[in-house]
């Protein structure tokens, strides 16, 4: 998949395509079926993902700003997985943002991309103000030559109480926050992924015979504290996994930290990982993070969680992309 930068460099295969614009944070089943429709309608020709880094609300109010589902190179790999020819990505500043809904479609649509159709959600808004709406992308578009597909939203049902809504990533973002995450991985249609570089902890669990690996998630959207099964993986050449894991997350209450960290037990797995990139696979809840009495006792609550992961491994199968 190509990624553009620059709307003044356009490749010309890339023009006369199908179109879709969005943050694409999570790039969860509603995201998967708008790509799907673009794909549809390109009948093999080009389907372009227009996307926007940092999020519009990080700039306009940075207080506001929710945490990342997936960070941009991820978005940008599971984007192709689903069926882009090419990202656009825009930079967002106080420029883009002053473009009135007329303004964007010509100079930012129309004008590098050429687009014979725009694929949207029906809530999908742009320009100034988020005054811009599908409305005003069917308006416009007879004058830049482009027709509106608008696509129904996904819909789940999450328990309790049973009752159908829609996927989005804030919804995504409040399961994960609440550790339902198997709920989460069912909007997103895989497990939610915590991805970063592996760093130094306080080797604790090293201590206590169950060596972890630390990782740093930057502005990645945090699980609730407690201990999850799941997977290990490494973007690297050579023993990538997976690997099953017990991933812990929460401020290590045993030993009064205070500091929340993320650490995963590897199982059936020995060596330094120090510096390289990890994803970690939230699976399954195990139990809630509690303090224990001693070392002793959460050296053995710990082998517990481990069997539970085991258990957990042998049901699972490999996720998608």
């Amino acid at each position: 998949m190509r990624v553009l930068h620059d709307t003044s460099r356009v490749d010309p295969d890339l023009r006369r395509g199908v179109v879709t614009i969005g943050n694409f944070d999570g790039i969860h089943q509603g995201h998967a079926r708008l790509l799907r429709r673009c794909v549809e309608r390109a009948g093999g020709g080009a389907v372009v993902a227009m996307t926007f880094d940092p999020a519009p609300v990080a700039v306009l109010s940075p207080d506001r700003a929710p945490r990342r589902l997936t960070p941009l190179s991820e978005k940008l790999r599971l984007l192709e997985t689903r069926g882009a020819t090419a990202a656009m990505v825009l930079r967002t500043d106080a420029a883009l943002l002053s473009l009135t809904p007329e303004q964007f479609v010509e100079g930012v649509l129309a004008a590098p991309l050429a687009p014979r159709c725009v694929v949207e959600g029906p809530t999908f808004r742009f320009g100034v103000g988020r005054s811009g709406s599908v409305d005003t992308l069917r308006e416009l578009g007879p004058r830049f030559g482009f027709d509106v597909d608008v696509v129904p939203p996904a819909e789940i049902e999450l328990p309790p109480p049973d009752v159908r809504q829609i996927v989005s990533s804030s919804l995504v973002r409040r399961l994960i926050a609440e550790g339902r995450v198997e709920a989460a991985a069912g909007c997103l249609d895989r497990p939610y992924v915590l991805i970063g570089p592996v760093i130094h902890g306080a080797a604790r669990g090293r201590g206590l015979g169950f060596p972890t690996i630390n990782i740093d998630i930057g502005d990645m959207q945090w699980p609730a504290d407690g201990v999850y099964a799941g997977r290990a993986r490494f973007e690297c050449a050579t023993q990538a996994g997976p690997f099953p894991a017990a991933i812990s997350v929460g401020s290590r209450a045993t030993f009064g930290t205070g500091v929340r960290v993320i650490e995963a037990y590897l199982l059936d797995h020995e060596g330094e990982r120090y510096g390289q990139t990890a994803r970690l696979e939230l699976v399954s809840w195990v139990r809630a993070q509690r303090a224990f009495a001693s070392p002793e006792e959460l050296t053995q609550q710990i082998a517990r969680d481990v069997e539970a992961v085991r258990r957990v491994a042998a049901l699972c199968s490999e996720p998608r992309p």
